[in-house]
């Protein structure tokens, strides 16, 4: 397995090919979700660029969540 690079939300407002917005960063904090991995980010940039992604990764390694992510930052 690959290891994952993660991120703190703090350190990704500054990452210039995701757009990370306020209200994303805080329902992520109000799910006690600090961190991200580089899985998670892709599917943010793959979003903003309107491209599609695939993953494969193993169980637990955080899928559901990058899923999710850019459904939740657009409501």
């Amino acid at each position: 397995y690959l290891p994952l690079t993660i991120y703190h939300l703090e350190m990704q407002s500054s990452n210039k090919n995701t757009s990370f917005p306020a209200r994303l960063k805080s329902v992520l904090k109000n799910l006690k979700i600090e961190t991200l991995n580089e899985m998670q980010l892709a599917t943010l940039a793959a979003d903003e660029q309107r491209t599609d992604i695939v993953l494969i990764s193993p169980t637990g390694t955080g899928k559901t969540l990058a899923f999710l992510l850019p459904i939740l930052k657009r409501h």
